[in-house]
């Protein structure tokens, strides 16, 4: 059969549609784990024909609206990161590393010019008919895959060297094994069928997609996902309209929706997706990084990818996925190739909307072909969305679909399209911001400044409100604003505000029947508006904890087992404390208070599955006053596993090492089995201890390395503690033999200060061999510079500092004797000074070689050297020693000449004094205090 491009076509979707199931573990790229998989091996195909088809002239390459930015984008990114690995001081393997996530951006680019060049028109519309059957595949697999195979990413790459996924229990993950990124493909094939409903298509043979297509999202528990659809909904009605037909549709999937997602909220509820849990509390962080980094470098950002570095650079600790990427979408982007390159993708996805716009808004062109219009604009905004939460708009599948969509509307949108001025382009937009506006048009919105706050009071079991509770607010100044709460529990206090500076308030509750409580203090803003108001939400008339969590034993919920909480400190408490965890090993305790704070105490769990009661002390319960619906707090082990993995290097070169014997031996703490551990370091230096822990606790044990051929190293005292997890925990990275890494103190010898922002170079002269034997670095504030290199051999290197000031001639340390070290700290060499010094000291004696204590001696500059201060004045000791401490110009030689005035105290009559005239001092290369002469003054 003779393969064609519409044939390829085809095979990408379904290269697409197997997604992170067909991963091909490559190791440690670049210090990156790289997994390839098989799509990028479609796509490097693509790539390959669509090189070999313009060489061969086969191809007449054009760039158009949309392969224009993004062929500008990749140039953007190439030369911020060609400058990244230069900033970074990146090797060859992590340079690598960094520059293979632009190369793979570039490759999936590639997928746009094969569409564009290479399909006709039909052929790309038949393209992206097979990317939504590849998406409908996904969606059907991920429900299967919800029902009867949860757990399935762990079942899928447990034990491998790819990277271990987050445990998502029966969430549809399908085969990309992430809801979130299964979620967006699911939302975007959503959306393309429901923008054909809005143009009026009818596909009668297809009723039961949007259902199917409804469940797999709502299955995926995708919080991302899902506003990504209903900002892509909202991108569709402003285009089209309200048409009944797509009013009828979306809402009869609502209706269905909302029964589905109650039946679910228990399940939800323990996946903590009915509030703000640790998942989307972390979203700040990468975004807070990535608006740093931008801020550090505005202009070409910090390269593509150098997200890793950057922060090493910073002292980051690496999150997840942070570890090569941050999850904040565009604004990644931007914190990527700085403000040039996000003007140039906002180029690229403006010229996608405007190409869209000319195709939906063509009424010669099929409705299909509208509304792929519609909703390739409605998918892109959905993306964008998506990718500020999970960094979607940079994973491979997600971009091939992208490219695909983009090329299958410019072959619709061939010989239609129009160039539109900037300034045209701006006044619509600046309509419907001005449109955002509340009070746009109006002259009424308009209030003085006031604290307008306005909230509820419930019963802390029961949620009923609760009527006749006194809410007092304590502003800044001391001054108090109270009411009391009506039928429905709600209550409202205002009062003027002098600025619109947020400020600090307290509120204290009393409801009838209770002594009341006081909140901690939390900030309040300022309204303007008629009708605005600080909404605080629904509060407790008393405090009061309902109280979830989950336990866990080797990765299993404990099912049945009776629960006890006993109090033993912390606020005083009272309610139900005891309770037995359900089928998800969940259970649910009642504690109540009068006092804001944390309740203290033992939890006892009673299971057969448990052999003894587990006691679990230093419990805390604290108990609150917003209302919320009650979710676990967390999932807490029981017993648990005690599997870790680490890596071994060798100190010298830094490099990991395979094939190294790693042995543990207990020695303390819980028992092991077996005691004695022993396995071999793979083509990583990776090991991992498969141990099984004889209880709850810590293992205490000694770790031995035995390299080939090389020194016998151990680790004593090695804790591991027992955890509840699917995967094995990071122990670290050992190190054995001798390393070569030194700090050392730079200081000016005229003043005996660290010398800061200094160039220094370090060179071999003898001993050992380094790598390399040249080293250059600048002090810092504190004149310190590092010195790091590789070393095969144990000894001492030999060599001497070059200091470059920014004044006056070079300046050479010579006689260091820096040997290598077994230990994986950086040791100090000491301070070592450079530049001439005048740091003198005189005697003062009578004519018997008496000394002459007390006397005032003063130093005046006559001519030479412009040695600072021109006078100084100093006192002689009980030795009649004095201190004469000169500075030379910057990093000056040469001779200053000037003459004593020596004022002697008792028994010298008052008023004496004596000239010592043509005093010579000359500079020296040294830290040290030289003496200069005796100056003999005449006896009293």
């Amino acid at each position: 059969m003779k393969i064609s491009a519409k044939h390829i076509a085809a095979l990408g979707a379904a290269a697409m549609a197997l997604a992170n199931v067909g991963r091909i573990p490559m190791g440690a790229f670049g210090g990156r784990t790289a997994p390839f998989v098989v799509a990028d091996l479609v796509t490097a195909l693509v790539c390959g024909l669509v090189v070999v088809l313009v060489l061969g002239r086969q191809l007449r390459p054009t760039l158009d609206d949309i392969s224009l930015p993004a062929a500008a984008f990749a140039l953007v990114a190439a030369l911020s990161t060609a400058i990244a690995v230069a900033r970074y001081h990146m090797g060859a393997r992590e340079a690598a590393g960094t520059a293979a996530f632009l190369v793979r951006w570039t490759m999936y680019f590639g997928w746009y010019l094969f569409v564009v060049w290479c399909l006709t028109p039909d052929e790309s519309r038949a393209a992206w008919r097979y990317v939504e059957r590849a998406i409908l595949a996904v969606a059907l697999f991920g429900i299967v895959q919800s029902a009867l195979l949860p757990g399935f990413a762990q079942t899928l790459h447990s034990g491998s060297a790819l990277p271990v996924w987050d445990v998502q229990g029966r969430r549809l993950v399908s085969t990309l094994l992430d809801p979130n990124f299964a979620g967006l493909l699911i939302a975007v094939l959503l959306l393309f069928r429901l923008a054909r409903v809005a143009e009026g298509i009818q596909e009668p043979g297809n009723t039961w997609v949007l259902p199917m297509l409804a469940a797999a999202l709502v299955l995926t528990a995708s919080r991302s996902s899902v506003l990504a659809l209903f900002v892509g909904l909202g991108v569709i009605v402003l285009l089209r309209g309200l048409h009944a037909k797509f009013a009828y549709v979306v809402f009869t999937g609502f209706v269905l929706a909302v029964p589905a997602l109650f039946a679910m909220r228990g399940y939800l509820a323990r996946m903590g997706k009915l509030g703000i849990d640790t998942s989307a509390a972390e979203r700040l962080i990468p975004w807070s990084r990535a608006w740093v980094l931008l801020r550090e470098h505005p202009v070409l950002g910090i390269g593509f990818n150098a997200a890793r570095p950057a922060q090493v650079a910073h002292g980051w600790l690496l999150l997840g996925s942070a570890d090569v990427s941050l999850d904040a979408g565009l604004l990644f982007i931007a914190a990527m190739t700085g403000l040039v390159g996000l003007a140039v993708y906002l180029w690229m996805l403006w010229q996608v909307s405007r190409v869209s716009r000319q195709v939906y808004r063509d009424a010669d062109l099929p409705a299909a072909d509208r509304a792929h219009g519609v909703a390739t604009v409605a998918s892109t905004v959905a993306v964008v969305v998506h990718a500020f939460f999970v960094n979607s708009i940079l994973v491979p599948f997600v971009m091939q679909i992208l490219w695909v969509m983009w090329g299958t509307l410019m072959h619709i949108a061939a010989k239609r399209r129009l160039r539109i001025g900037a300034a045209a382009a701006a006044l619509p937009l600046l309509i419907v911001l001005g449109g955002c506006e509340p009070c746009a048009g109006t002259n009424v919105c308009g209030t003085a400044s006031r604290l307008d706050l306005q909230g509820q009071i419930v019963d802390g079991k029961t949620g009923v409100p609760v009527s006749g509770a006194n809410v007092s607010v304590t502003l800044a100044d001391g001054s108090q604003l109270s009411a009391t709460t009506d039928g429905n529990g709600d209550w409202e206090v205002a009062h003027d505000a002098i600025s619109l500076d947020s400020t600090p308030v307290t509120a204290t509750v009393v409801a009838p029947g209770h002594s009341g409580y006081t909140t901690p203090s939390f900030y309040v803003t300022p309204v303007t508006r008629k009708g605005d108001a600080t909404i605080l939400g629904a509060w407790l008339s008393y405090p009061h904890a309902y109280y979830q969590a989950t336990l866990l034993k080797n990765g299993k919920p404990v099912v049945g087992a009776a629960v006890k909480f006993k109090p033993v400190g912390g606020v005083p408490a009272t309610g139900v404390f005891t309770g037995s965890t359900n089928g998800s090993g969940s259970f649910s305790l009642e504690v109540s208070g009068e006092q804001l704070g944390t309740v203290v105490g033992n939890l006892t769990v009673t299971s057969a599955s448990l052999g003894a009661p587990n006691v679990i002390t230093g419990w805390l319960i604290p108990l609150g006053y917003k209302y919320k619906v009650a979710a676990p707090v967390a999932a807490f082990s029981l017993g648990g596993l005690l599997t870790y993995g680490g890596q071994v290097h060798f100190r010298g070169t830094g490099a990991n090492v395979s094939g190294v014997s790693v042995r543990w031996e207990r020695t303390g703490g819980i028992n092991t089995v077996p005691g004695t551990y022993i396995t071999t370091t793979d083509s990583s230096g990776f090991f991992l201890l498969q141990l099984q822990p004889g209880g709850s606790g810590n293992a205490i044990g000694k770790l031995t390395f035995i390299p080939p051929g090389g020194p016998i190293t151990t680790y004593q005292n090695v804790t591991l503690a027992t955890y509840d997890s699917t995967s094995y925990r990071y122990l670290g990275n050992f190190g054995y033999g001798e390393q070569w890494a030194w700090a050392i103190a730079v200081w000016r010898n005229d003043s005996l200060k660290p010398a800061a922002g200094v160039p220094v170079t370090f060179r071999r002269t003898g001993g050992i061999a380094i790598t390399p034997d040249s080293i250059q670095d600048t002090t810092g504030a504190d004149g310190y510079i590092r010195l790091r290199a590789s070393v095969t051999a144990s000894g001492v290197v030999d060599g001497e500092l070059v200091v470059r000031p920014d004044s006056g001639p070079a300046r050479t340390i010579t006689g260091l004797h820096l040997k290598t070290y077994a230990a994986d700290t950086t040791d100090f060499a000491g301070v070592f000074g450079y530049g001439p010094s005048l740091h003198y000291a005189g005697q003062i004696m009578d004519a018997d070689s008496v000394p002459v204590k007390n006397a005032t001696v003063t130093w005046t500059r006559d001519y030479g050297l412009d040695a600072t201060p021109h006078t100084l004045t100093s006192t002689t000791d009980n030795t009649g020693y004095f201190d004469l401490w000169l500075y030379p110009p910057d990093n000056t030689e040469g001779t200053v000449v000037g003459h004593l005035t020596v004022k002697p105290g008792s028994p010298y009559p008052a008023g004496s004094q004596y000239t010592i005239n043509y005093v010579s001092l000359k500079t020296f290369l040294s830290a040290d205090r030289r003496f200069s002469w005796v100056f003999i003054i005449p006896n009293p």
